[in-house]
């Protein structure tokens, strides 16, 4: 019996040691997490100190949207954002910008885009933003970047809200630009 005893307060004491390891490692790792997300607080709350290289916008616009793409991003997050580019482009087309990084020829065309779009051979200095998925930037007249969203695998419905924020704010800013242009 004192056998059974002691065994139970040493598989006890062993359990509670693992216990508190997995607990500090659980602690770190939180630790961790929580510095990810006030980088990226960080990096959103600072959107307007952000501008992208001018050859990148080919407007003096009030607001550009500029969408990057390249080959390497996950294909059910390019043709969604495709699919939600080609109904903004028809209307906004002259306030909106699209470019594929160092894709090959007809790429974006081949995955269902109806927008014209730019080869870039060459990878822009995007503000430390890797691009693998595909990001759009709003842009203020100033150059200024507004919004920032890249796709999530996973995640169209984020990617939808963006869009449809995009879409309703160049709505209000240029909602009138086709009915004063078609009067004159």
């Amino acid at each position: 019996m004192k056998i059974l005893i002691a065994t139970i307060i040493v598989l006890n004491i062993f359990l509670l040691y693992t216990n508190i390891q997995r607990q500090n490692r659980v602690n770190i790792l939180e630790g961790q997490l929580t510095k990810c997300e006030q980088q990226i607080i960080s990096t959103t709350q600072t959107n307007e100190d952000i501008q992208l290289p001018v050859s990148l916008i080919n407007n003096e616009n009030t607001l550009s949207l500029i969408t990057i793409f390249t080959e390497r991003g996950c294909s059910p997050c390019i043709i969604e954002e495709i699919k939600l580019l080609n109904d903004m482009y028809s209307e906004y087309e002259q306030f909106i910008n699209i470019y594929l990084i160092r894709g090959s020829r007809g790429y974006l065309t081949r995955m269902g885009a109806m927008f014209r779009y730019e080869n870039l051979t060459t990878m822009p200095n995007l503000l430390n933003i890797h691009i693998d998925n595909p990001v759009s930037f709003l842009v203020d007249r100033n150059n200024t970047v507004q919004l920032i969203h890249k796709a999530e695998t996973g995640n169209p419905e984020k990617s939808r809200r963006f869009f449809e924020r995009v879409e309703s704010l160049f709505e209000s800013v240029y909602g009138n630009y086709y009915f004063n242009n078609s009067v004159e």
